[in-house]
């Protein structure tokens, strides 16, 4: 690693400019479709956590693009497991605004789905969450609606186990 020149302020300011590009959140649509109407999840490009290529789906099947909340989405991964036998529990949490009877149809027919879903951050990078041999999930107590005088939706949270999502550059054909 070369060493870096100029003052301790040049590094705090370019650091701080660095991170207020990449920490701008998630995007406000998620892409969601049924693990079982995927043909193959390609393997990543070689010596990255990339798949650039395109994932096949059967004949007929699109992915569904969820408009959610602003501010209400959220990625982590934590590891689990013991030493030398770990692995990481990945989580997507978003808030689905206003229920209604064809979103309460959806969610209902929802529960002990497998899915995989595409999401991305506000700089246009998208992740690859769960694939057709590990799912997501919708865990116990993962839907939560709300109807009050703040708010009107449901909170939904995904799980996989596995590693982390991979970025995905391919294309999801859209509903």
């Amino acid at each position: 690693m070369s060493a870096y020149e100029g003052s301790v302020c040049d590094a705090l300011g370019a650091i701080g400019k660095v991170c207020a590009q990449q920490a701008l959140g998630l995007s406000s649509t998620i892409e969601i479709i049924e693990a079982g109407d995927i043909t193959t999840v390609p393997a990543p490009d070689a010596d990255t956590h990339t798949i650039s290529t395109d994932i096949t789906l059967d004949a007929t099947k699109v992915w569904y693009q969820w408009k959610l909340g602003e501010t209400n989405a959220e990625f982590t991964y934590t590891s689990i497991g013991q030493k030398g036998n770990q692995t990481y529990r990945n989580v997507l949490t978003v808030f689905v605004p206003l229920q209604r009877d064809a979103s309460e149809t959806i969610i209902n027919a929802m529960i002990n789905g497998e899915f995989v879903i595409r999401f991305g951050d506000r700089n246009g990078a998208k992740r690859l969450f769960g694939n057709e041999n590990s799912p997501a999930m919708i865990p116990e107590g993962g839907v939560q609606g709300v109807v009050s005088t703040e708010q009107n939706g449901v909170t939904i949270t995904f799980e996989y186990i596995g590693i982390t999502p991979y970025f995905y550059t391919g294309t999801a054909p859209l509903v």
